[in-house]
């Protein structure tokens, strides 16, 4: 009997070891607006040292051991996406694994979360279609007789051209084979770099664009961009992201220019720094707004109408007819993905602000806001407070409102991508 009991004992302990194994490792993934992203993950830990694109159907990455073990110890992974994995033993406990795609793709980026208290470590590879249009237009020349100079002898002996050759191939350690599904297409970029994201912060109005005059005579125009240069420090301050400012001093900046800037920059978010009036002098509180055809509620409407007045629409120099046909394709590309991005971000900023204490906070809306329309940049518009109320006015202009609103926001922004 009690050799039996033992034994069902030792079963049931192996059988809980192996679940607990099979949990440390794991590949997901998820599809984006305008790319699709893999997710390794493994309790484990690891890193990885080095990425390229061999062809539009191949990646090739270099990890550290832990992850390599794990990849080995998993071969049964169903995925949509990748047809095979191969991997070859390097020294020092590192793995080259050569990833390939079903379809052709082009790589974005490729970067590495290390393991936290709360998440394991994360590769993540992100591929997009050989058709996504690139963000910044490429100039043309449109003479057919544009001349073409030659290089001077100095030059030509200065220029130097580096060649890549693909290594022979070599037979795997260890192969794995994948059932093939529906397959993605992607884009081949090369990244260097350690992964940043790039949050672009804009202070609203600016120049000849006073925005609300509050109760004592201070202007909007100050109050954002004091806010944005306090955002701005506690965002590099980590190390974790590359920060740019639509403008850095009192000038004025189109609604149109300042989407457009977070455009060219590849900015991963867009936070619009604003602070209302109203003429009812009791209202007070900070509100978040993500963009929406239709306004949430009458205060959101009322704010998109006087946000959105003559500057958008003079700035554009169409008709009423073209600008309005212009806003309705930005938002109907902006509410595929961007916006969904954009509430997800604004509902952790919410909570953070709540969290911390920061001020009065009114509940998340959403408005046809034009400085949010940017189509493939999640964007969202902070009003600091009611600049017509004297506690709202005197509070956001203080140095330790507008530290613990920075703060909410960075802490805000590591809990997103902490969830990549």
């Amino acid at each position: 009997m009690d050799f039996k009991l033992r034994t069902l004992t030792l079963y049931f302990l192996c059988l809980f070891v192996t679940v607990e194994k099979a949990n440390a490792f794991s590949l997901r993934e998820g599809n984006h607006e305008n790319f699709t992203r893999i997710v390794i993950e493994s309790d484990r830990g690891g890193g990885l040292i080095s990425k390229r694109a061999l062809n539009e159907q191949t990646i090739e990455i270099t990890l550290r051991a832990g992850l390599c073990r794990d990849i080995k110890n998993h071969p049964k992974i169903h995925s949509k996406i990748v047809r095979l994995w191969r991997l070859k033993n390097l020294p020092k406990g590192q793995c080259k694994v050569t990833i390939s795609l079903r379809n052709k793709a082009l790589l974005k980026r490729v970067f590495l979360l290390k393991k936290t208290s709360k998440y394991p470590a994360r590769v993540v590879i992100d591929i997009a279609p050989p058709t996504l249009p690139s963000k910044r237009p490429l100039k043309t020349i449109t003479s057919k007789t544009a001349p073409l100079s030659k290089p001077t002898p100095e030059a030509a002996s200065t220029v130097t051209l580096e060649t890549w050759q693909e290594e022979p191939p070599q037979k795997p350690d260890f192969m794995v084979g994948i059932p093939l599904g529906r397959g993605v297409f992607f884009h081949p970029q090369l990244y260097s770099k350690p992964f940043r994201p790039t949050i672009v912060i804009d202070p609203g109005h600016g120049g000849h664009d006073p925005g609300s005059v509050s109760c004592r005579g201070y202007f909007e125009k100050h109050v954002t961009l004091e806010a944005a240069k306090n955002i701005s420090t506690e965002l590099k301050k980590t190390g974790h992201y590359h920060v740019v400012l639509t403008r850095q001093k009192d000038v004025f900046v189109a609604k149109r220019e300042r989407f457009a800037k977070a455009r060219e920059s590849q900015a991963d978010f867009l936070i619009s720094i604003h602070a209302d009036s109203h003429p009812l002098k009791n209202l007070r509180g900070i509100t978040i707004y993500t963009l929406s055809a239709k306004a949430s509620d009458a205060e959101a409407e009322r704010l998109a109408k006087q946000e959105n007045k003559s500057e958008f629409l003079e700035d554009l120099q169409f008709t009423e007819s073209a600008t309005k046909d212009v806003s309705n394709v930005l938002i109907d590309i902006a509410q595929r993905g961007s916006k969904n991005t954009a509430l997800q971000l604004a509902e952790k900023i919410h909570s953070c602000l709540g969290k911390n204490k920061v001020g009065k906070l009114m509940t998340l809306r959403s408005a046809d806001l034009a400085v949010l329309k940017a189509p493939d940049t999640p964007s969202i518009l902070i009003e600091l407070g009611y600049l017509s109320n004297e506690k709202d006015e005197k509070l956001v202009r203080s140095v330790t409102y507008q530290k613990k609103l920075a703060q909410s926001l960075v802490e805000a922004l590591g809990q997103y991508f902490d969830k990549i």
